[in-house]
């Protein structure tokens, strides 16, 4: 029920916040990731980046409301996947609401909860919400450091911390590993899963493997 609030929830906002306008060219799973300015940020050293401003690290974008309870109860795995794998990873939380109310979240949650959330927030972000379109939160995305759309998920599923490992340590080794395994991956641009993920999923038998559609 609370997720079915939170997806009801954002697709309201997006409809306020775009103006029922069209939004523009969304990317799909194999796109190519220019490198994106990022402005607006908290919780980060600047206040300004760019994807490529967290090094040679998966990218692991989350989007996320104020008012979704099932994406704030996500976030403490989230700091700890980021302080485990924080060589690996980076998580970035994308939000629309505006500055003061990220930071009236921000005091609530860093007072309700033993430590305090350390994740870097962009707010009142509409460009990048549409360019990885999606109907409800939690919704994420994960881009390698080539800039390539690995997946994209509605819900908590791909918050695994031996899964993310495992792809970022393929993805930052993806080179020696493809030459030894004589592996060639073509990353499809449509709907249809990642045929390569799906099989190293498979084969750790870390997850459910029905997520790892464009949503």
């Amino acid at each position: 029920m609370k997720k079915i609030i939170c997806i009801m929830g954002t697709a309201m906002l997006m409809m306020n916040a775009y103006g029922q306008k069209p939004i523009a060219q969304s990317y799909f799973i194999g796109s190519n990731i220019p490198d994106m300015p990022l402005s607006r940020i908290l919780n980060y050293k600047d206040s300004t980046a760019s994807l490529s401003s967290f090094g040679e690290k998966l990218i692991i974008l989350d989007f996320w409301t104020k008012d979704c309870g099932p994406c704030i109860a996500s976030f403490p795995k989230m700091d700890s996947i980021q302080q485990h794998l924080k060589d690996k990873v980076q998580f970035i939380l994308i939000t629309l609401d505006s500055k003061t109310e990220v930071e009236k979240f921000l005091q609530r949650y860093n007072k309700k909860n033993k430590k305090p959330l350390s994740l870097p927030i962009i707010y009142n972000e509409i460009a990048i919400q549409q360019l990885f379109a999606h109907m409800g939160v939690p919704h994420m995305a994960i881009i390698n450091f080539n800039g390539e759309l690995l997946m994209q998920s509605t819900g908590k599923w791909l918050l695994n911390e031996a899964f993310l490992n495992t792809i970022a340590t393929e993805e930052i080794n993806k080179n020696l590993y493809y030459k030894k395994h004589g592996v060639k991956v073509k990353l499809i641009k449509d709907k249809k899963p990642n045929e390569f993920l799906l099989k190293r999923l498979h084969e750790n038998k870390y997850i459910d493997l029905t997520p790892i559609y464009q949503r």
